[in-house]
């Protein structure tokens, strides 16, 4: 009796888990049709969303916001499309385990390698938009900083460019890992002798 209840419970092991493998090549067939639909929807998003990036006669509010909509389209493309490959990757692990033959394993290594194929895809596509939000951000600041001088006076102007200019030194230096001392002292330094030609142009113009 023990020895046929553990037939028969090894048999019913051995259809459920050949059940199982069916349906997860079922599934791993389907995925590969799946994964072609989300690169085409994705990508249809994207392109959209880069349109507006890129589009100058935007603000730059909707410029930044449409690639930071770009950042999320990006993360939940890869995280689909790396869902459906490791259906495939495990369909292929499980036909190599059970014949462990040189057709398998090029099937299991293909699927592999576009696992590894798509995380490269995506991972250039975020590339990208990560460039893209520091050149916006940039670009917004260089208009700020320009309209910011509009209007006043020259040596109003003359202090702002030095302040703006060391800002830039200055982020310049702790990227670098330099110490900042020495330039703070020259900020001041150029701060100071602005001052003093305005204090003697006031000066000559209150005696002239």
């Amino acid at each position: 009796n023990e020895v046929t209840e553990a037939v028969v419970n090894y048999s019913k092991e051995t259809i459920n888990s050949a059940k199982a493998n069916v349906e997860l090549q079922k599934q791993a067939e389907l995925s590969q049709v799946k994964i072609q639909g989300l690169i085409e929807s994705y990508d249809r998003q994207a392109e959209k969303l880069r349109q507006v990036r890129d589009d100058e006669n935007k603000t730059f509010e909707e410029r930044i916001k449409a690639n930071e909509e770009l950042g999320v389209v990006l993360e939940e493309q890869a995280k689909q499309m790396l869902a459906l490959q490791q259906i495939q990757v495990k369909a292929a692990q499980i036909e190599y385990d059970k014949l462990q033959n040189q057709e398998n394993l090029i099937a299991l290594t293909e699927a592999q390698n576009e696992l590894l194929a798509i995380e490269a895809q995506i991972t250039g596509f975020q590339s990208e938009q990560l460039t893209n939000q520091v050149s916006l951000q940039r670009e917004l600041q260089d208009v700020k900083n320009e309209l910011a001088v509009e209007g006043l006076s020259q040596r109003e102007r003359e202090l702002l460019e030095v302040e703006q200019q060391y800002d830039e030194l200055f982020k310049l230096a702790k990227k670098s890992g330099t110490d900042i001392t020495a330039l703070e002292e020259q900020k001041a330094k150029a701060i100071n002798e602005i001052r003093r030609q305005q204090a003697m142009a006031d000066l000559d113009t209150a005696n002239a």
